[in-house]
């Protein structure tokens, strides 16, 4: 695939604009013409691999029609339908998950999924969803978890091996507070309508030392209105750090965050920008912040304000990161882990003892190295000693 970035490239950027001005689709029709019948299949792939089938299918249907192959719009135009029915539930259930959560006095804010397809791109059909996540205090998470439990949801851990799988079920009381407390979220699925919920009581998990608890997201929380419904959300500054955090987390791997930040940008066009970078200042993500900004300028209509732009401009290590990521966004592979995203969430620090922090967070064991050696716990401690033992093997093997 990557013999042929040159043509899919222009393309995919230029097809995922948000609000496209004439000079964009100008743009985007000449780019087109530059895509043979060959590339067609690898746009097509990239796509769906980066979750941004719907919007590509606006801009191609609206815009570039006359220059998109039929076929190729009509597969755009079926995926994108798949997408938006997916939405349409996931709302309506949206909608029952908050009345649940009322009568129990459970605050809680949905973030992503369709509330972030309505407030940002202002269409549900343009941002593809896959679940519900909530952020709640740590308190209200387990009160939300039992309270689903009863609704027929069963614990959910995707990335979790079998016997991980098992031990994270059998948590209970004081030892489930703690992992919530480290882990920042629990995810459920009701097997009768394939309904998943994400509870978060943070935005990443601890493993990434990076400090967003759900504490400072509730002061400056809005409301918007869906169906006849008050809705709670983030602000648009919230918005755009819980996007950076999550980007970050999974080192940029799918253009779809990408979107979504300029989504949040386009939509909100007075956006405090002191108010966000203090904020990401405080919170040790200030070049977290920029290389989002970066990479999300591409598909802006409007170019940012001079002052976040020298801002960009004024870090001398985004250039490479940004060249990285660009780099990997068309190896459809899904592999995310190993020594090059280590060496990505160094560099992305602001300050050396952020590094540090993050560095010293590998050492703490596991679900993993707990389920692979169960000891009382009186022994957890020893837990501490095997961890070290165990991500050595771990590379080794890799290697």
């Amino acid at each position: 695939m990557r013999t042929r970035n040159r043509n899919i490239l222009p393309i995919l950027f230029d097809a995922l604009q948000i609000r496209p001005t004439e000079l964009g689709i100008e743009r985007l029709r000449q780019s087109i013409l530059n895509v043979s019948a060959t590339d067609w299949p690898l746009i097509l792939r990239a796509a769906e691999h980066h979750r941004v089938a719907p919007l590509m299918y606006r801009n191609l249907s609206r815009y570039a029609s006359d220059e998109t192959p039929p076929q190729i719009l009509q597969q755009l135009r079926e995926s994108a339908l798949a997408y938006t029915q997916r939405n349409l539930f996931l709302l309506q259930r949206l909608t029952w998950l908050l009345d649940l959560l009322d009568r129990e006095k459970i605050r809680a804010i949905p973030f992503k999924g369709p509330t972030l397809a309505l407030s940002a791109y202002g269409d549900l059909s343009l941002r593809p969803c896959g679940d519900l996540d909530l952020l709640l205090s740590p308190d209200d998470l387990v009160r939300a978890k039992d309270l689903l439990v009863a609704e027929k949801f069963e614990p959910l851990f995707p990335t979790s091996s079998r016997r991980e799988s098992a031990y994270l079920a059998s948590l209970t009381g004081e030892q489930l507070i703690e992992y919530l407390k480290w882990q920042r979220e629990y995810h459920l699925i009701r097997r009768s309508d394939g309904l998943n919920i994400d509870l978060h009581c943070g935005i990443v998990p601890g493993s990434f030392a990076l400090g967003l608890g759900h504490d400072i997201f509730f002061d400056d929380m809005q409301t918007m209105k869906v169906a006849g419904r008050e809705m709670p959300q983030l602000s648009p500054e919230s918005m755009l750090l819980v996007l950076c955090a999550n980007g970050t987390k999974d080192y940029w791997s799918e253009l779809d965050r990408v979107a979504d930040v300029a989504a949040v940008i386009e939509k909100n066009l007075e956006i405090g920008w002191d108010v966000l970078f203090n904020r990401a200042e405080q919170l040790s993500i200030r070049r977290a912040l920029l290389l989002a900004l970066e990479l999300s300028r591409p598909l802006l209509s409007e170019p940012l304000p001079p002052t976040v732009v020298r801002e960009i401009e004024s870090d001398r290590t985004l250039p490479a990161l940004t060249a990285k990521i660009r780099g990997r966004w068309f190896n459809c592979d899904g592999r995310r882990g190993g020594a090059d995203s280590a060496l990505f969430h160094l560099h992305i620090r602001d300050r050396w003892r952020d590094r540090l922090r993050f560095f010293s967070r590998q050492f703490v064991p596991t679900v993993g190295d707990r389920a692979a050696a169960p000891m009382p716990r009186a022994l957890s401690f020893l837990h501490y000693v095997l961890r070290p033992i165990r991500l050595f093997g771990k590379h080794v093997t890799r290697t």
